[in-house]
This record gives structure tokens, sequence and C-alpha cells, in this order.
């Protein structure tokens, strides 16, 4: 299951996505249907730029040490 590998606060927010559909909707949904639908909308709305930011900031790189390497 790929949600052993979700932190734990990232993964109570999903939990408590699905409770608040399921009450409003009046309709059974699956917290894994809920995350494929968070994941879509996020992939629409993230850049390549923002996520190259984020792979730098993970490693401990800094942008312009990048562009000295280049």
């Amino acid at each position: 299951m790929p949600t052993k590998h979700i932190e734990i606060e990232l993964w109570q927010q999903v939990e408590a996505k699905t409770v608040e559909t399921i009450i409003q909707s009046k309709v059974m949904v699956k917290e894994t249907d809920i995350l494929q639908e968070i994941i879509r909308k996020g992939l629409q709305h993230i850049s390549t730029e923002e996520l190259r930011q984020y792979a730098l900031q993970k490693k401990g790189v800094s942008d312009d040490n990048v562009h000295k390497n280049r």
C-alpha cells in the first residue's frame, strides 16, 4: 500500500478530507479515491520549476551552486 510512504500528518489530512466529502455528499468514497483526486489537482497546478526547487531544497543544494556547476 503506497500510504506507508506518506507522512502521517499528510495522511491525516487525506482522511479528514474523505470524511468531510462523505458527510457533505452523503456518498461513500474511499480514501484512495480522494488521494488520487488530490494528486490529479496537484499535478495540474505544480510546475516543473517548483519541483526542481523542491528537489534542490531536499538535497540541500542552493540554486547558486547548481548554476556554478553548469
